[in-house]
C-alpha cells in the first residue's frame, strides 16, 4: 500500500438552503406474490408505496430459529410503517435470531425496476421487553445514518461481504407504546437514490433476568425521516469520479455540516471488496456546502474497473464508509459528454461521444446532492439526448450535474449552469 496527498481545491460554493428531502412512502395492504408466506424466498408486493412505485419485499435469509409471525401488523403503530413482527426462542443468552430482507422497488403495476431518490427508512422503537430480550435492526450500504441525542441505541458499523453494515441495537428496558417521537430509541438510515435495500430485523437474547420473555418482537419501520436528529460528523451530498486520461482518476465529493471531522480517506479497489487507502484530503476550512477534488494515478497493468470508496474520520477517530462507486477506465481517452448551450436556458442536448458502451439512464443533480430529474434510456439506439430545463426540474439559476449511467455500471459526468 502507497499513500499519497493531494492539494484540494475547494469550489466557490456558497451554502445552500436546499436538501435532498426523503420522501413519506406508504407501506399498506401486503400480498404475496411468490414463495411460502414466511418462508425464505417468499416475496410480497406492497403496492403504489408513492404514486408511482411498488414495493417487493422479500425474505433472503431466516437466522437463529427466527420466525415470521406478521408480515406488516396493522393494529398497533402507524398504518403506513411496514411492521413485521419477528419471533424467536428466549434462550441461550448472548443468541440471536433475525430475518434479513430485501426491498426493491418497480414502475407501478410493471416488472420494471425504478429508483427512489433520497430513500430514508427510520426504525421506530427499538427497545426490549423489560425481561432478556433486545430488539436490533441492520442495514447494508447505507449513505449514512443519523439519531437523535442522546440516544439509548447501541450502533456499530461493520464490513461484510454484502458491504457495509449499519446496526442498532436496543435495551432490554420497554419503551411504551410505539411512538415516533421517542427519541431515544429512534435511528434513521439514509440510502441515497436506490432500487433496493437488504435490512435485518431481529434479536438477542440477554441474560439480565430469568422471567418469561417476550419473543415476538414488534418492529415499526417508516420510509420517512423525523426532525430534531443530529447528524454524523460530515453529511456527504455527492460522490462520483470519471477517468480523465487511460491512467488517471478524478475523485470528487461535496459535503455539508461537517462537525469535528478530522479528515477524510479516499479507497480504491480493483474487485470491489479489498480497498487500499490511496489518498488523505484534512477537512476543508469553513462551514456549509464545500466541495473536494483530487486525482489518483492508476498503476500501469491494472484492470480497466476501478472501485472507489471515501472513509471519513471524526477528530474521535469514529469513522463511517461512503457508498462505493465503479469508474471504468476503458475509452477515456476519448469519451466525454457534449453539452449545447452551456450555460443553459431552457432546450439543451447532452451527447456523448465516442462511446460504444450502453446507456441505461440519465439523472441530474443539484449542488445539494438532491437527484430532481432521472429517465431510463434503456432500449434507446442513440447517444444524442436533448431535455428541457424545465422538465429536468432545473428551475433555479445555478450549477447542476448530468450524470450517464452505464450498462457495465460505470458513469461520467458533466457541470451544467442555469442561467
Amino acid at each position: 500500500m502507497y499513500l499519497l496527498i493531494f492539494t484540494l481545491t475547494s469550489g466557490a460554493f456558497n451554502k445552500v438552503s436546499a436538501q435532498c428531502i426523503a420522501p413519506s412512502l406508504t407501506f399498506e395492504n401486503p400480498v404475496l406474490v411468490s414463495g411460502t408466506n414466511g418462508k425464505v424466498g417468499a416475496t410480497y408486493k406492497f403496492p403504489f408505496v408513492t404514486t408511482t412505485a411498488d414495493a417487493y419485499i422479500r425474505i433472503d435469509s431466516i437466522v437463529g430459529g427466527a420466525s415470521l409471525l406478521n408480515i406488516d401488523i396493522t393494529s398497533t403503530g402507524y398504518q403506513h410503517a411496514w411492521q413485521p413482527v419477528v419471533d424467536g426462542p428466549s434462550t441461550p443468552a448472548g443468541s440471536k435470531y433475525y430475518i434479513r430482507w430485501n426491498i426493491s422497488f418497480k414502475n407501478a403495476g410493471t416488472n420494471e425496476n425504478t429508483s427512489i431518490g433520497c430513500l430514508n427508512l427510520s426504525a421506530i422503537d427499538v427497545d426490549g421487553d423489560n425481561v432478556r430480550m433486545r430488539e436490533y435492526v441492520e442495514a447494508f450500504n447505507c449513505v449514512q445514518h443519523t439519531h437523535p441525542y442522546p440516544s439509548v441505541l447501541e450502533i456499530n458499523m461493520m464490513n461484510t461481504s454484502s458491504g457495509m453494515c449499519t446496526m442498532a441495537m436496543g435495551q432490554v428496558a420497554n419503551k411504551p407504546n410505539i411512538d415516533t417521537n421517542a427519541n431515544d430509541t429512534r435511528i434513521n438510515f439514509d440510502f441515497g437514490t436506490t432500487n433496493s435495500v437488504s435490512f435485518v430485523t431481529g434479536a438477542m437474547v440477554d441474560n439480565n433476568s430469568t422471567g418469561a420473555a417476550a419473543t415476538d418482537r414488534h418492529f415499526s419501520l417508516y420510509f420517512k425521516n423525523f426532525s430534531n436528529v443530529s447528524t454524523l460528523p460530515v453529511r456527504l451530498l455527492s460522490f462520483s469520479g470519471r477517468a480523465i486520461s487511460n491512467n488517471s482518476v478524478q475523485v470528487s465529493w461535496v459535503t455539508e455540516l461537517e462537525v469535528n471531522n478530522k479528515q477524510f480517506e479516499i479507497q480504491r479497489s480493483f474487485d470491489g471488496k479489498d480497498f487500499q487507502t490511496v489518498a488523505i484530503a484534512f477537512s476543508l476550512e469553513g462551514t456549509g456546502t464545500k466541495a473536494y477534488k483530487i486525482t489518483d494515478k492508476i498503476p500501469s497493468g491494472s484492470p480497466s474497473k476501478v472501485y472507489y470508496r471515501i472513509k471519513q474520520i471524526d477528530i474521535d477517530d469514529k469513522y463511517s464508509i461512503s457508498k462505493i462507486i465503479l469508474i471504468s477506465m476503458e475509452e477515456s481517452n476519448n469519451m466525454f459528454i457534449k453539452l449545447s448551450p452551456n450555460p443553459v436556458e431552457n432546450e439543451f442536448t447532452l451527447t456523448l461521444e465516442n462511446s460504444s458502451t450502453p446507456l441505461t439512464s440519465i439523472r441530474i443533480v443539484d449542488m445539494s446532492g438532491r437527484e430532481i430529474f432521472r429517465k431510463s434510456l434503456a432500449g434507446l439506439n442513440t447517444n444524442m439526448h436533448r431535455l428541457d430545463a424545465r422538465q429536468a426540474n432545473m428551475q433555479k439559476p445555478g450549477m447542476y450535474i448530468a450524470e450517464l449511467l452505464f450498462a457495465d455500471g460505470s458513469h461520467t459526468t458533466q457541470k451544467m449552469i442555469k442561467r
